[in-house]
């Protein structure tokens, strides 16, 4: 857990596109000027020099200036909230060893060189030279891969290639074991010791290997910033960076704050405009300016206050709204010691993993050339492995680990359309926003969700995913039980 939360302290969190790394510089400074022109047009030239200074309506000029103060601070002190958040806590998973070493080791990163999507809530996949695909968990990479076309990072691979390499720049550099198959792999039991967790057809949590890391639940890697993250929703250049689940509460306050602000100033501009020309003065181009850029701000804060209240009501990401249709989750359910076994209902992983002796050493990552075993030219190339001292560590701690129970899961499908995260509309906006009128107004406390120390599962689970193992007579922990009070 630790090593999870503090993975973003001095990390380089940022674009690996350049044009984004300016754009998510260069935007947020517009907006700050925008707004605060706005704020000055309305609050000091209309409210204060017109209404009250000129028409003498101090009534009016008070009732609107506190009210639009007031909106005004909190969308502010929002922003600012989830601006530095994104850069000192942005929701990513931590890197594995060897992909830590490349990302902040290897002298021939060049972020910029990231083929990834680019737009909002984007996957990372299809357009990356980084991860040829493999659809078996325990096989080696296949012969015959072209540059990535069709490529999902979310099935995982059998290595990482170096942070920010280009294709074909790594095939001369020989990688250790796959990661998916050493059952002391770092990280592994933050899984099992849950009592449910998302996993793959063989039992085991996905693995993301362009981070070298096992995935924790509603994880996703954004080709963006070339990390995974927790809930990820999307980048957005609007606010600096990656909107996740430590930021998602901020950017919903941020987008309904400005709503209301934009729709405040609407109107008392436009109000304003009508006095100017009751009283025969004319238009007012300081006016004209603070209505059009509200108007032009203000229709995206709205589109995205919509779209976030909808999410937030049914607990999905941009990211999972897509997903929800299209694909199927496996879910690893630990099954109660003690319990008469089910026979055809499931199949079963037990944890600790068996130590597999069998596992490949080396494979080659040169597109269309497959992996070459036992030849002096990979002989040639392997150089001494620097993990084996920390790799013998695990392995003497395993020793100890065994001593204690095996924990056996049995692993359930999900069809899809089947959303294992839903708590109804009350508790979906308590998981997101806080349950009391305080954390829904004051960008103070992070979100609920982002507490993942309970020992059920990294996030709350839905009735319908319980009534799923209820038909599968899986039963229930005593854990699982006094989950149901959160």
């Amino acid at each position: 857990m630790l090593r999870a939360t503090m993975d973003h302290v001095g990390s380089p969190v940022h674009s690996v596109n350049p044009t984004m790394r300016v754009m998510s510089l260069v935007i947020p400074g517009f907006l700050a000027l925008s707004v605060g022109y706005v704020l000055y047009a309305v609050s000091s030239y209309v409210l204060i020099n017109q209404f009250k200074n000129e028409y003498h309506d101090t009534g009016l000029a008070i009732g609107l200036f506190v009210p639009y103060i007031v909106i005004a601070v909190l969308m502010v002190a929002s922003y600012l909230r989830l601006f530095i958040t994104i850069r000192t806590n942005p929701g990513v998973v931590a890197l594995g060893p060897e992909a830590a070493r490349d990302f902040y080791g290897s002298s021939s990163a060049k972020p910029g060189t990231n083929n990834g999507a680019t737009c909002c809530g984007g996957l990372a996949g299809e357009n990356s030279p980084k991860s040829p695909k493999s659809d078996k968990p325990h096989s080696t990479m296949s012969a015959g891969h072209d540059s990535g076309h069709g490529v999902d990072l979310e099935s995982g691979l059998t290595a990482a290639p170096p942070y920010g390499s280009t294709p074909g720049s790594f095939g001369a550099v020989p990688f250790g074991p796959d990661p998916r198959l050493d059952p002391d792999s770092p990280g592994l039991e933050m899984f099992y010791t849950k009592d449910v967790f998302e996993c793959t057809p063989d039992g085991r949590p996905i693995f993301c290997s362009p981070c070298g890391t096992w995935k924790p639940d509603r994880t996703h890697h954004c080709s963006e910033i070339n990390r995974c993250v927790r809930k990820m929703d999307h980048f957005c250049p609007w606010v600096g960076g990656i909107v996740s689940e430590t930021t998602f509460k901020f950017f919903l306050q941020f987008t309904f704050y400005a709503t209301a602000l934009c729709g405040l100033t609407i109107g008392i501009c436009g109000y304003a405009l009508w006095r100017r020309k009751h009283f025969g003065y004319g238009s007012d181009g300081r006016i004209v300016a603070a209505l059009a850029l509200a108007g032009f701000l203000g229709l995206f804060a709205c589109a995205m206050a919509m779209t976030c209240t909808h999410f937030v009501f049914t607990n999905v990401t941009t990211v999972e709204s897509h997903q929800l249709k299209s694909r199927f989750k496996m879910m690893a359910v630990r099954i109660q010691r003690g319990s008469p076994p089910v026979e055809g209902q499931y199949d079963v992983v037990t944890y600790p993993l068996p130590k597999n002796d069998s596992q490949p050493q080396h494979v080659s990552l040169r597109p269309n050339a497959g992996p070459v075993a036992n030849s002096t030219t990979v002989s040639n190339m392997e150089e001494p492995d620097p993990f084996k001292v920390a790799r013998e560590a695990r392995a003497a701690r395993r020793a100890a680990r065994d001593m204690l129970a095996f924990r056996t899961f049995a692993i359930v499908p999900v069809k899809t359309g089947v959303n294992i995260w839903d708590l109804g509309w009350r508790g979906n906006w308590n998981s997101v926003m806080g349950s009391n009128i305080l954390d829904w107004t004051t960008p103070f406390r992070l979100s609920p969700c982002c507490n993942h120390e309970s020992t059920e599962s990294f996030y709350q689970l839905s009735a319908e995913f319980r009534q799923i193992c209820a038909d599968l007579k899986l039963p229930p922990c005593r854990d699982m039980e006094e989950a149901r009070q959160w």
